[in-house]
Order: C-alpha cells, then structure tokens, then sequence
C-alpha cells in the first residue's frame, strides 16, 4: 500500500516544477564560475547592504559533492512529500526557511562568518512534508520525524553525523540543521491547524 502511495500521489505539475526549479538553480550556481562568491552567506557583506545573501547563501554550496548530496536530500522530499503541501505553500515555505535561518544566524551566532548550503533548508521541507504526510501514512511520518530528531540530537551533542564533513567538502553548520528543523516544525503545524479549522 505504501509503495502505490509513494509512486502513485497526486503530484501536479506545479509541486514538481517547484522541486525542478530549485534543483536547476542550485546547478547553474555551482556551474557558473565565481558565481558562488556573489550569493553565499558572507556577514560582512550583509553588514554592508547586500541583503540578498540572507536567501541566496542557501542555494550555494561547497563542492560537487555537497551540491548532489543536497540534491539527493531534495529528490527524496520531492518523493515522499511533495503532494502533501501546495506550489505556493512549498514556495513560502523555502523563502521562510531561507530568510529565518539566515537570520537567527545574523542575530544569535555571530561567530558565523561565511555560510552556504541547501540542508539547512531540507530539514524544513522534511518536517513539513512528514506533519502534512500523518493522514496518508502515519508510519512514515513517525519514522521521518524520529529519525530528524535523533538526527538534530546527536549533532548538538555530538557534533556532526559521522562522514558528513568530508562528503560535503567543509565544515557542517549544525546549527542551520536545527533552526531549519524548528522553521519546518512551526511551518507544518500552522498549516495543519489551518486545515483542519472551523469553516
């Protein structure tokens, strides 16, 4: 039954276009030479007006490596959930995250002086995608949302997942993977009240 769930939801052409999108950006940024130097998330340059990078640092990563690995975090979002939230709610949702990571980055972690990377994002649109997924399937959304917590767990306690900082080819900002997780939390549990109220 799930496996006809996973293959067969009602996924319209505007919920895979938000995924395809999101890939191909991220592709042409890293193709483009020099082009990550002009969107990562750089705090002295955001001191000095160039507010852009609060969203587009996200979008910009490390190596090829990290660039695919995010990729294929996004590919199995776009397999699990991507019926389970509108076009409109999966854009707000990744302009939510964007915006808010970089944010309580500027505000409460001012050590942090560079920063780029979709994971962060990924948490977000995990944990929305899971909440939005408990009516369909409530077994996947426990292990999703388990696994996450674990996840976020460990890497306060203990630091990064083991091999995720060679793979990606830098440091892992654990932090974002939280505040991200925090956004999706929030994000999902607003959209599911406003389903489920009164009309």
């Amino acid at each position: 039954m799930w496996i006809k769930n996973l293959f067969f939801a009602k996924t319209t052409i505007s919920q895979v276009l938000f995924f395809l999108v999101l890939a191909l950006i991220c592709l042409t940024i890293k193709t483009i030479s020099g082009l990550d130097e002009l969107l990562l998330y750089d705090r002295y340059s955001i001191e000095h007006g160039e507010y852009w990078r609060l969203f587009s640092a996200h979008l910009v990563h490390l190596s090829w490596n990290h660039t695919l690995m995010n990729l294929a975090g996004l590919f199995f979002v776009f397999l699990f959930f991507s019926a389970n939230l509108s076009a409109l709610s999966w854009w707000t949702l990744l302009v939510c995250s964007c915006l808010g990571i970089s944010a309580v980055m500027y505000f409460y972690y001012p050590q942090v002086n560079a920063y780029v990377g979709l994971s962060g994002v990924l948490h977000s649109l995990f944990i929305s995608g899971a909440l939005m997924h408990w009516a369909r399937q409530r077994f996947e959304s426990v292990a999703v949302l388990l696994f996450f917590t674990f996840k976020i767990i460990w890497e306060q306690i203990k630091g990064p997942m083991p091999g995720s900082e060679s793979m990606a080819g830098g440091p892992v900002l654990t932090e974002a993977h939280m505040v991200g997780a925090l956004i999706g939390l929030l994000f999902g549990t607003v959209l599911m009240l406003w389903i489920k109220r009164p009309t």
